[in-house]
């Protein structure tokens, strides 16, 4: 009986992470097209803003937030 509440322990501590994470921050590249979501698992990373982050990271090197405009 132990092992199942150690169990049902972990996985309401898992949805506990997963509801606070931070929302997906989607980014694409104008020259290129390339496109870049920024979705960190809180689960692997328990830093605050993890995605923001990210998304500095890609803005650094020319994306921009949002999503590419459609195709001509």
């Amino acid at each position: 009986m132990r092992p199942l509440c150690v169990s049902i322990a972990l996985v309401g501590a898992m949805i506990g992470l997963a509801a606070c994470s931070d929302p997906a921050i989607r980014l694409y590249q104008p020259r290129t097209g390339m496109v870049a979501t920024c979705d960190v698992n809180r689960a692997v990373n328990f830093g605050p803003r993890a995605n923001e982050r990210c998304a500095q990271e890609f803005e650094q090197q020319g994306y921009v937030r949002g999503s590419p405009p459609p195709a001509r």
